[in-house]
């Protein structure tokens, strides 16, 4: 693993956007462990943080799926994998 935590993690992301502190970024966190990153990400640059409130959408007839699946306000569909035939469903 490349980091033994989340805060070594957010500490080095924050050394490597050191560039962008003059322009007060605005670091976006996801709820659970992505907050106190995104808090001290945003302290460390000076920077302000909001927290982006997402929902899991379910791949119907896909088991195990391990693909991220994202949709914005106008309804687009972003996926980290290439679309599957679905599978009958169980009987």
């Amino acid at each position: 693993m490349p980091f033994t935590n989340r805060r070594e993690a957010a500490d080095r992301l924050a050394e490597a956007l050191k560039a962008y502190q003059a322009s007060t970024p605005l670091i976006l966190a996801i709820p659970r462990g992505a907050v106190p990153m995104g808090q001290r990400l945003a302290q460390a640059l000076d920077g302000e943080l909001d927290v982006v409130l997402v929902r899991k959408l379910r791949a119907p007839f896909i088991r195990n799926s391990r693909s991220a699946r994202s949709t914005n306000r106008a309804g687009s569909i972003w996926r980290t994998t290439p679309k599957r035939p679905a599978a009958p469903p169980p009987i």
